[in-house]
């Protein structure tokens, strides 16, 4: 068997023990540590960022995305003369 069948039978056994006890930070490491050298391993690039991002997630935690921003909104328009109410309707 090679490398990487090996380290797929090891992420998945401890995928299961890492769901199964979410508080065992040891399984959470060694998961990290085969799905690293898996995406290391692999010549496919989303193979590779989706075991790489896993593994960074396991070590660091999830990172909260910012909210997204609004855009602003339009105080003129060219093709609108009939003024702010109009704008707001035609242009937004």
């Amino acid at each position: 068997m090679n490398n990487a069948g090996g380290y797929r039978w090891v992420a998945t056994a401890l995928k299961h023990m890492a769901f199964a006890e979410p508080d065992n930070a040891e399984a959470k490491n060694l998961l990290a540590d085969a799905l690293t050298q898996m995406g290391h391993q692999t010549k496919i690039g989303p193979w590779r960022n989706f075991q790489l991002s896993g593994a960074k997630e396991l070590r660091d935690g999830v990172v909260e995305a910012a909210p997204p921003l609004q855009p602003p909104r339009p105080t003129s328009c060219a093709t609108c003369r009939w003024g702010p109410a109009s704008i707001i309707s035609r242009c937004a």
